[in-house]
């Protein structure tokens, strides 16, 4: 497999300026024992602010992401001492050295000459205990975790994935937390980065156009393409479900029939009010490019056998639902090849619909693929208006390149609506899209960086439905309970198979290459282990912990209650006695 567009075009430091890079970083008191780059001083970015502290004195440094010293500008020190700085200051090394110097220092590492892959996960343990990122970092090689107090984001961790530098982050739950590590990450390291893939667990479709599509209530919507627990689905665009303007009666029309439409004033193409809330254009070629490698290799016979088997008790969420949807709209129960792989939707079939608001229902989960299918087709025209404007010899191959994604979009389609898609309910692709949009804005960003989501299935954003009393009514019928500790250490397992298939696909071309080339010594290991029973107990621990503490401060403030109860009741009796002992007293 060839390098990266990306990999390719970034410049190499000379064998002068490598020598230098790695004195400044290497040299100095007990860097090199300590494993963390020696640095002009110990700084950390927020928003903009670079904070150094040195021997002397505390210079405070105000600058915007422009001129970030992840792109060229390094913090200047006027304080003397130290065997790098003697040799060479940072501010005297070339651009990519000095980048790298940077990245270094914040990563606690030295991080190589060539591009790296950024790894992204939502939740460093905060919700089961466990991060969702623990198969990846399970199957790298002298892992190191940086202390969580040194980062905005959840915890950043690097190591060698199958023979290539990786770094590992935990952004922290929701779209906040999400872009302000992504953003950190990229004033830090942006230029060093080859590709990013952010992963995550979420709610899904019951199936691709769902069960309900008004007005056509008849007959609820029932075909071949069902969601199973586990599933995978692979796309650079997202939509922020929450960028609308709405009164409760609009949002509650119909109620409580489900096959109703939620009526609204604005919804997330209105950006004038909500800002960017629909997010395509930006790097939208190179994104679809990394997404296709994803879904091919996953898709693969090798990526298909490097799924974890569909545990027995995920396959009886699986057909409880199903049995329980299939009876509510009046089709025979659906059988599932429990032997297969889970299904890989890809980016012309589904889509992250965001929001910190975890909304269920069919009315709502109408609308998500309504953003959905919006978006989608906005990425077309998008696409389409590239090739128009790329015309020229000059840029044939940008018009190929247009021309070839769009049609892949399009999935066959000439058009795209909500009966086409699966949406995907969770709430941090926007959030790291938006820091990757305005951080490529910067006149200072040389290439744009590939990024896409990868989402998993670990439980559904629609209740069971049957048919209500009138013709095309529709109610919500019984409810399936939802399987937190199955579902969710199952999609983490799978989801985390299909990139870890990615990192093998590239180590195997990677060895290839090299046997070509005849150097047949030291060939990396591009073998993984997903342990996924292992993962599931520490998941089923931690969501019991959560819930004990849950309940013990429930009792608590069960007990605070009751005690001012008490207070408030004898306060009265005790006044009353108060009264009576006086009158008693007068008379």
């Amino acid at each position: 497999m060839a390098p990266s567009a990306r990999e390719a075009l970034l410049p190499s430091c000379s064998p002068d300026e490598d020598q230098d890079t790695e004195r400044v970083i290497q040299h100095g008191d007990g860097a090199a024992a300590s494993g963390r780059p020696q640095a002009v001083g110990d700084y950390r970015t927020v928003f903009g602010v670079v904070a150094m502290a040195s021997i002397a004195a505390l210079l405070v440094l105000a600058g915007s992401l422009a001129t970030s010293h992840t792109k060229g500008v390094m913090p200047q020190s006027t304080v003397g001492g130290g065997a790098a700085r003697q040799e060479k200051s940072a501010a005297q090394l070339g651009g990519v050295a000095r980048a790298r110097y940077a990245c270094s220092d914040f990563l606690q590492v030295d991080v190589p000459r060539h591009a790296f892959s950024l790894i992204l996960t939502a939740d460093p343990g905060d919700f089961s205990g466990v991060s969702e990122a623990h198969h990846v970092l399970a199957n790298l090689v002298e892992r190191r975790e940086n202390p969580r107090s040194s980062s905005v984001c959840g915890q950043v961790s690097t190591g060698t994935l199958m023979g290539e530098f990786v770094v590992v982050a935990t952004t922290g739950i929701g779209a906040s937390a999400a872009s302000m590590c992504t953003l950190e990450i990229l004033r830090e390291c942006g230029s060093l980065i080859k590709d990013i893939v952010y992963f995550g667990t979420s709610g899904w479709s019951p199936q691709r156009g769902g069960l309900l599509n008004p007005p056509a209530c008849a007959v609820a919507n029932w075909n071949n393409d069902k969601t199973r627990v586990g599933d995978v689905c692979v796309s650079p665009l997202s939509v922020n479900w929450v960028c609308k303007k709405a009164s409760w009666q609009q949002q509650a029309t119909g109620h409580p029939n489900q096959c109703v439409r939620p009526e609204e004033q604005n919804g997330p193409a209105d950006n004038y009010l909500f800002g960017e809330c629909m997010f395509f254009k930006d790097n939208l070629v190179a994104n679809l490019a990394l997404a296709d490698e994803l879904v091919s290799v996953a898709r693969s016979r090798a990526g298909s056998a490097n799924f974890p088997r569909r545990p027995v008790n995920v396959s009886a969420l699986n057909a409880e639902y199903w049995g329980v949807v299939a009876a509510g709209v009046g089709h025979p129960a659906p059988k599932f090849d429990e032997d297969a792989p889970p299904r890989v939707f890809d980016y012309s079939e589904c889509m992250e619909v965001d929001g910190n608001f975890f909304y269920n229902g069919s009315p709502w989960e109408l609308k998500s693929r309504e953003y959905a299918a919006a978006t989608l087709e906005a990425a077309m025209l998008e696409l389409d208006r590239q090739a128009a404007d790329a015309d020229g010899h000059s840029n044939g191959v940008r018009v190929a390149q247009a021309a070839e994604a769009a049609t892949r979009l399009r999935g066959g389609r000439e058009h795209t609506s909500a009966t086409d898609m699966v949406a995907v309910s969770a709430m941090e692709a926007v959030g790291v899209s938006e820091a990757l949009m305005r951080y490529h804005s910067l006149r200072t960003t040389r290439d744009p960086i590939p990024f896409t989501n990868v989402r998993t299935n670990s439980n559904w954003m629609v209740a069971p439905i049957e048919r209500g009393a009138g013709v095309g009514e529709w109610r919500v019928g019984r409810a399936v309970p939802e399987d937190f500790v199955n579902g969710y250490s199952h999609a983490i397992a799978t989801g985390s198979a299909a990139i870890l298939s990615l990192h093998q696909d590239r180590c195997l071309a990677r060895g290839a290459r090299s046997t070509a080339d005849g150097n047949r010594a030291g060939a990396p290991d591009c073998s993984f282990e997903i342990r996924a029973e292992e993962h599931e107990a520490m998941v089923r621990a931690g969501v019991a912990a959560r819930r004990a503490a849950a309940a013990s401060v429930a009792v608590a403030a069960a007990a605070a209650t009751a005690a001012t109860a008490a207070v408030a009741a004898a306060a009265p009796s005790a006044a009353t006695a108060a009264v009576a002992a006086g009158l008693q007293h007068a008379a």
